[in-house]
């Protein structure tokens, strides 16, 4: 993998996190995604329709970045369970992102999770003398 490429892995079983979503039983979905990279940053955007921020888990360790994400639907049964759809990603993110600068914001649906790179990995104009 090269400094410049996040690529997407799977995950067979969850990771413990300390704010992880209830995970409802059955398979998870896989969000549609897209990565955009710019001089400073990566930024991978996910398809979350109708998730609460409070119920999505953005979680670093290393190179490897997980979400996962819980989406509630209706209301409680009879036994008290929710009926919900269960989502979960996962990349490989490249050395050149800077684990101290990584934010993520909900917005209509889309999670943009922004990963800063490292200053020396940054494209920076040379000049010629």
């Amino acid at each position: 993998m090269s400094a410049t490429e996040i690529q997407t892995t799977h995950v067979a079983t969850p990771q413990p996190q300390a704010a992880q979503t209830a995970r409802p039983r059955g398979p998870a979905h896989t969000p549609r995604v897209d990565v955009v990279e710019t001089d400073g940053d990566f930024k991978v955007l996910l398809e979350l329709p109708g998730v609460l921020s409070a119920d999505v888990s953005v979680h670093l360790d290393r190179n490897q970045l997980t979400v996962a994400a819980t989406r509630f639907l209706g209301s409680a049964t009879a036994e008290g369970e929710r009926p919900s759809r269960f989502y979960r990603r996962a990349f490989t993110v490249p050395d050149s992102v800077n684990a101290n600068a990584v934010s993520a914001a909900l917005d209509a649906g889309i999670l943009t999770v922004t990963l800063g790179k490292r200053a020396e990995s940054r494209a920076r104009s040379i000049e010629v003398h």
